[in-house]
């Protein structure tokens, strides 16, 4: 080898002067874009507006009501995390019943 540059780019120089391109899209999916829009839904002739979650579990519990196994499942689910947060929030019963000196 010689002692001569046999590179594309001089000695100091970036080969990518621009520099990384900027992300074209946030970083938001497209569960996120749904989740976020409202439904107009009649219910026993009363119409609400209900949010995509809640419809979905809505038709969740409904699946679970006619039978569905894995709609079951899913509702039990559901039941547990709730019941868990719930257990976190909720005072403990030593704190509940206080006496007085």
């Amino acid at each position: 080898m010689s002692a001569g540059h046999n590179g594309r780019f001089k000695p100091g120089q970036s080969g990518n002067p621009g520099g990384r391109p900027k992300a074209r899209r946030p970083n938001v999916s497209a569960f996120d874009i749904i989740f976020g829009k409202t439904l107009s839904v009649t219910q026993n002739g009363s119409q609400r507006e209900l949010t995509i979650d809640e419809a979905l579990q809505l038709q969740t519990y409904q699946a679970a009501l006619g039978g569905s196994k894995m709609a079951i499942r899913q509702v039990l689910e559901m039941i547990e995390k709730r019941e868990a947060a719930l257990a976190q929030t909720a005072p403990s019963p030593h704190q509940a019943y206080q006496t007085r000196s």
